[in-house]
């Protein structure tokens, strides 16, 4: 039977919820799924808990488990999309778990539409029990088939890039890999990109997706070595005009100021961003869809950190 569908699950230092991740993979796994693990040189108990509760499907090839040293969430997804069979690639996080219906949703959207990109809702949690009530969220509120171009500005303006509530058709990874060396924003590097080269795009209306708020995962900090290649994607966006990217350049602004922000370390950015957003500010109206916190930043960087200085 062909693949249809490669989930790629990068593994590191998550004892506490793989078991559950994977449970919840395989409770509803159609033939047609591959499943590929990827142990980015975990150095806690993570793999061998896989292994000790997995043996059979390990065995039999219901999982598949790859192992690399240590070299980062990019690279441990560029393993797996080596590694992938499927005519469409999904990601899912090793301290998250899939909601019931994941699989037969997805794959009748992609056998009914062929589309490039599908996306689905998803919930948030820190305890298994708060997940019967937990809001549902989406990127956006257009549901069905759409053209990717109708929706670039709201998806761009919206900047919530998270791989694992999107599945791309294979073709679009096309000399395109996640940023190797980079820890932080990887996603929004390299999904805006697959946007921009995308047809079609479909959206279930469902949350088919559980994101763990874990306060041990990469989003809850920040580093300053993050700040050279959010600035190297800025600089790399300057020479194109199209609107969505303008919103882009928004959001890598608005992570660059979080990172000088967290790490009490304000400088100066390179002068062709300094350049850039002075300009977008003089056209200000332009860019309200972007969120009044980060529309607030945009405009008015040096005032939002003395507010956000004196409220520490």
């Amino acid at each position: 039977m062909s693949i249809i569908l490669s989930i790629i699950v990068p593994i590191y230092n998550v004892e506490k919820y793989v078991i559950q991740c994977i449970d919840s993979l395989l409770a509803e796994k159609p033939n047609n799924v591959e499943i590929i693990l990827v142990n980015d040189g975990s150095k806690d108990q993570s793999v061998h808990l896989v292994k000790t509760r997995f043996s059979a499907e390990l065995a039999t090839g219901q999982l598949i488990l790859l192992e690399q040293e240590n070299q980062g969430v990019s690279v441990a997804r560029n393993t797996g999309l080596a590694h992938a069979r499927g005519e469409y690639i999904g990601f899912v996080d090793a301290d998250d778990l899939i909601l019931h219906g994941y699989y037969a949703a997805i794959l009748s959207a992609i056998h009914e539409t062929q589309v490039d990109i599908v996306e689905i809702g998803w919930k948030t949690f820190a305890k298994d029990e708060e997940l019967k009530y937990a809001a549902e969220h989406y990127v956006h509120l257009n549901f069905g088939l759409h053209s990717a171009k109708e929706l670039l500005n709201e998806i761009f303006s919206a900047s919530t890039w998270y791989p694992v509530i999107r599945f791309f058709k294979r073709e679009l990874f096309a000399g395109k890999i996640f940023p190797v060396g980079v820890r932080f924003c990887e996603d929004m590097i390299l999904i805006h990109e697959l946007y921009c080269n995308s047809d079609k795009i479909y959206q279930i209306k469902k949350p088919l997706y559980a994101y763990r708020m874990n306060p041990a995962g990469a989003t809850m900090s920040m580093s300053r070595e993050y700040m050279k290649p959010l600035q190297d994607l800025y600089i790399a966006l300057l020479p194109r005009k199209e609107f969505h990217i303008d919103l882009l350049k928004i959001a890598v602004f608005y992570v660059l100021y979080r990172c000088m922000q967290n790490t009490n370390s304000f400088s100066k950015l390179d002068n062709k961003i300094e350049k850039d957003l002075f300009a977008m500010r003089l056209r200000f109206w332009r860019y309200t869809s972007v969120g009044s916190r980060r529309f607030r930043i945009f405009m008015f960087p040096r005032i939002s950190n003395f507010i956000y200085q004196f409220k520490q």
